[in-house]
């Protein structure tokens, strides 16, 4: 980097930095608006998916398969290993791979996985490694995309001086669909079976995967004052 781009760059940090700390109404601002429906939307696709259904009642869907008390606690830290593991290998990709195509990668294999998890309990093929391999399959998905990456996403689409008041708007909507997966859950299991509960989680992936293709932008490499001038232009 020559000397001149190390000053150019200085200056923009030195100018986000002496920038006022925005309220909760510049987040309705023309742009800004835009990159708040952004954040708040992939915070929702990463709850609504069925994450926290997996982890929450892992033990019960296992049991629910066939297999004992003791051999579904196994496989449900094994789920947990996973999920850390995955995680750590999205974090050593990210900036090669780019957010947008992690997202993208993860939100097509976590539509597939539950697709195969509801496929098994339809046709009552649950006593073999069906539903075990499509849990399985769909944390490494989530873990490499959604699970990580929304808050790499949501913390990076924003201008340093609105950051803090978008990330607690985010995170209030995730914690909300965190609440309303999870309560919903088992009135969808006794309501319309296993099967077709899988089935819907499997379409919010869908609709995740379409929504990130469309409306979320790509970060990497770039700047937070490129980021912030992008939304400027979409005003």
């Amino acid at each position: 980097m020559s000397g001149a781009n190390v000053t150019e760059e200085l200056n923009n940090i030195r100018t986000a930095l002496n920038t006022r700390e925005g309220g909760f109404k510049d987040l309705f601002k023309p742009g800004l608006r835009k990159a708040l429906v952004i954040g708040v939307i992939l915070s929702v696709f990463s709850q609504v998916t069925g994450i926290n259904v997996i982890m929450y009642y892992a033990p019960e869907i296992f049991k629910a398969t066939g297999d004992g008390t003791s051999s579904a606690l196994v496989q449900t830290v094994l789920v947990g290993g996973i999920n850390a593991v995955m995680t750590l290998v999205a974090i050593k990709y990210v900036d090669k791979l780019g957010r947008k195509k992690l997202l993208l990668t993860g939100a097509a294999g976590m539509t597939v996985c539950l697709a195969v998890i509801g496929w098994a309990f339809y046709n009552q093929m649950t006593t073999g490694y069906w539903v075990l391999a499509g849990i399985l399959l769909y944390i490494c998905f989530f873990a490499m995309s959604l699970g990580p990456l929304t808050f790499v996403v949501v913390s990076e689409i924003f201008p340093t001086h609105v950051r803090g008041r978008a990330m607690s708007v985010a995170i209030f909507f995730l914690w909300l669909s965190v609440y309303i997966v999870s309560q919903t859950f088992p009135m969808l299991l006794k309501a319309i079976g296993s099967a077709y509960t899988f089935w819907i989680y499997m379409v919010m992936s869908v609709l995740a995967f379409l929504f990130v293709w469309k409306r979320v932008p790509e970060t990497r490499e770039k700047t937070f004052e490129e980021i912030e001038q992008m939304w400027s232009v979409l005003k």
